[in-house]
């Protein structure tokens, strides 16, 4: 129900590496200590398993820039940190972006309100109650705060509980990136976005017709 709600703003779907490394390391925006470092990784790009599904986004609208003018897409997926301990967390994250290329420059925060937008969206599509937005509180998780515009991010709640965070991505980020545009993302917890969900918008009844398979 989710998917199908963010297809139908105009989002496609994305299925990107579970890795990160290289230029999404540059700005030290990635709390190295808290991140898995693979053993046997096959190149720099490539060393360690994501802590967030951001910088997938980021490759995406760089290459997509190439041959349109807008990106807005979105992901499932997976993500992982090192807890204490050497505890090693694995998540699931639904997440999405908005960027119009050549906007970079622009006064106007077009993308972070327009990303808002769908999220009351998927809210009401989901039948999630009373979500709200509230001041983005820092957590020692393994995104530095710096990453984000300080004027445009914000968190997800339902009740007192985060469920997830929208915000613009800080421009001197966006410049490891061959990107002209602002970035709006959303991340936002799936299996807790699961748990609140009305059961009566995510029930999908068995199909009628079975499936043919033909070689």
């Amino acid at each position: 129900a989710s998917k199908n709600a963010l297809a139908s703003a105009g989002f496609t779907e994305v299925y990107n590496y579970s890795f990160v490394g290289g230029k999404d390391l540059k700005a030290d925006f990635i709390i190295s200590e808290n991140i898995l470092e693979l053993q046997n990784y096959i190149s720099d790009d490539r060393r360690y398993l994501r802590p967030s599904l951001i910088f997938g986004f980021l490759r995406n609208i760089e290459e997509n820039f190439k041959y349109f003018n807008e990106a807005r897409i979105f992901e499932v997926g997976k993500v992982f940190a090192l807890g204490e301990k050497g505890k090693i967390s694995e998540r699931k994250f639904i997440g999405g972006v908005i960027s119009h290329k050549g906007k970079k420059n622009s006064a106007k925060a077009e993308e972070f309100y327009e990303l808002k937008g769908v999220i009351d969206l998927l809210m009401q599509k989901l039948g999630v109650p009373e979500f709200w937005y509230d001041d983005y509180q820092a957590a020692p998780e393994t995104i530095e705060e710096k990453i984000w515009h300080h004027l445009r991010l914000a968190e997800i709640k339902v009740g007192d509980e985060r469920i997830g965070f929208i915000g613009e991505i800080n421009p001197k980020v966006i410049g490891n990136y061959d990107i002209d545009g602002r970035v709006a993302i959303f991340e936002i917890d799936f299996e807790k976005l699961a748990r609140l969900a009305n059961e009566d918008f995510i029930y999908n009844p068995i199909s009628k017709f079975p499936a043919i398979e033909r070689d």
